[in-house]
């Protein structure tokens, strides 16, 4: 709540383990009851790096501490393997200092 934060992932091929580095990746965050907390964003593939894409969304989203939500993402990649991911995240306040 009022921090920057970053969507991550790290994509493979489920077939022979190799790093994807060319997919189209998408993300949203809904509410627990399915409604809107962040509208689509784009994931970009971090240049140089194995299969990782990293989004980081701006401190004035709507996400509240303690709050549950659930992180869609969607990934096209140029072979044409489509992944969709849906995890139930609860929003933590960032420690240590």
């Amino acid at each position: 709540e009022g921090n920057s934060f970053y969507v991550q992932l790290t994509l493979t091929n489920p077939l022979d383990s190799t790093f994807i580095n060319d997919a189209t990746v998408t993300g949203k965050i809904d509410n627990f009851d399915d409604t809107e907390a962040v509208p689509s964003f784009s994931i970009p593939y971090v240049a140089a790096s194995s299969g990782i894409y990293r989004a980081t969304l701006a401190p004035d989203v709507d996400i509240i501490n303690g709050k549950t939500y659930k992180v869609i993402i969607d990934s096209v990649g140029s072979d044409g393997l489509v992944g969709h991911w849906e995890c139930t995240v609860v929003a933590t306040k960032a420690t240590g200092c």
